[in-house]
């Protein structure tokens, strides 16, 4: 098989496992805490990471290696988080191809700088993918007022797509060892910061759906807390009653 499409297929391959994995983490997040998402996924590749290390047998990463592995992950973490966050509070329509297209074309871009410009065809096919983002991007949902959430689909790109392009630097003899590197990272991170916040995320990391319950239940709390308080005004003899103090 040539190498130009044994690269075809592995990109085809990359990108059938993000999105996979995109609309797996959306769907979580909807339902889910983003933190607790992202913990359960990075988990998961340490897993297989460690997997492929002992399968490969690869050796441990060189300090070059390491210093990109552990900006790959400060970045990539962040990115993957607003990802998850876009798609719980968005259109997944909309964010998810925002985000890939963007992150998509970090790399192809630092690669025009590094290695040259690519042939015209892959060329104009870039520009068509940036071209469908803005038309995404201004689409109408279907309930016209839902937010689209474009702005965490960008911002989430452009730091997956450095991500990419960073982890693009480490050597294929070590490729496993530095994702195990990078999923011990963003556990860490990912715990740390949950654990200073008392495992209770701030508001826009939680769920929509588990903030409208919350509104509702503290409304309702508040709306029992009024009726008891009128009725022990109204009622003669009930504590807000003052004929019930006592007589000094």
């Amino acid at each position: 098989m040539e190498q130009g499409l044994i690269v075809v297929v592995l990109g085809l391959a990359a990108a059938l496992g993000w999105g996979t994995g995109d609309f797996a983490g959306g769907v979580l997040s909807r339902r889910n805490p983003v933190y607790g998402v992202m913990l359960a996924f990075q988990g998961v590749g340490l897993a297989v990471a460690v997997v492929m290390v002992i399968v490969r047998a690869e050796p441990l990463p060189s300090s070059h290696d390491l210093v990109f592995a552990l900006v790959t992950g400060s970045v990539g973490v962040v990115g993957v988080t607003i990802l998850y966050h876009g798609l719980a509070v968005g259109r997944m329509g909309v964010v998810a191809p925002t985000a890939g297209v963007i992150g998509a074309s970090i790399p192809v871009g630092a690669g025009m700088v590094l290695q040259g410009v690519p042939q015209p065809v892959a060329v104009a096919g870039i520009a068509l993918a940036l071209v469908s983002v803005v038309l995404v991007t201004r689409s109408p949902g279907h309930d016209g007022d839902g937010p689209s959430g474009w702005q965490w689909g960008i911002a989430a790109g452009a730091l997956t797509g450095i991500s990419f392009t960073t982890l693009a630097q480490v050597s294929a003899a070590s490729t496993f060892s530095v994702l195990a590197v990078l999923r011990v990272e963003a556990l860490l991170g990912i715990g740390l910061f949950v654990l200073v916040l008392r495992c209770a995320p701030p508001r826009w990391c939680r769920p929509a759906r588990c903030r409208r319950q919350c509104r509702v239940s503290r409304g309702g709390d508040d709306g029992h807390a009024r009726d008891r308080r009128d009725a022990l005004v109204a009622v003669p003899g009930g504590h807000g009653d003052p004929r019930a103090r006592p007589a000094p």
